[in-house]
């Protein structure tokens, strides 16, 4: 499972530049932002959980390393036998879409995934919010989003670069779904300028 689940996340890890040692949290510098340490710890505390008995709210701009702590948690909890589920916006989107088609194969292959989804123990859920400048209405995103959650009873470790102000107005969240997320769950706010830096930079 944990091979498999590398070779699915191989994008996202390379990003992250996670290496995997000690579960991908020996890497993270807790000194690299203000909140970097508390972010970490929080981290491995979600992850040392069998399986987490409470949620992990990570709040803050992009290249702080959300990202990073959440594939960390999620292959330290894969690697322990738990069964725990790493998605992004973009997965969730094109699902709760098909979960509401009137196409029967791409509606029942929406289902059994969601349906996996809600039968996980640990969920963690990257990039809640990740659209810029979205101005539609609150639709089947946030619904599928709030039903799912409903529906769920995992311990939900969440990352997102919208703060808390701006995600109660994002038509994806809302103060509805952002109440469900921070309920019982350890939040912590992420500050500083991103750590992404260009391998070479030419002129």
């Amino acid at each position: 499972a944990v091979m498999a689940e590398r070779e699915r996340l191989a994008g996202p890890l390379a990003r992250s530049r996670w290496d995997g040692l000690g579960c991908g949290f020996a890497g993270y510098d807790p000194a690299r932002h203000p909140g970097a340490r508390r972010a970490r710890e929080a981290a491995m505390e979600y992850a040392a959980g069998r399986p987490p008995a409470h949620g992990l709210v990570l709040i803050g701009p992009m290249g702080l390393g959300k990202t990073r702590l959440l594939l960390a948690s999620h292959f330290a909890l894969l690697a322990a036998g738990i069964a725990s589920r790493y998605a992004t916006t973009s997965d969730l989107r094109p699902l709760f879409r098909a979960a509401g088609s009137y196409d029967g194969a791409a509606r029942l292959e929406a289902e059994q995934t969601l349906a996996a989804l809600r039968r996980a123990q640990a969920l963690l859920l990257d990039d809640l919010g990740d659209v810029e400048d979205d101005g539609r209405r609150r639709g089947e995103f946030a619904e599928g989003l709030k039903a799912l959650r409903d529906g769920s009873g995992a311990a939900w470790a969440v990352a997102t670069n919208c703060g808390i102000d701006e995600a109660e107005r994002h038509p994806d969240l809302g103060k509805k779904i952002l109440d469900r997320l921070f309920d019982g769950a350890v939040v912590v706010p992420m500050v500083g300028e991103s750590q992404r830096k260009p391998a070479e930079v030419r002129r």
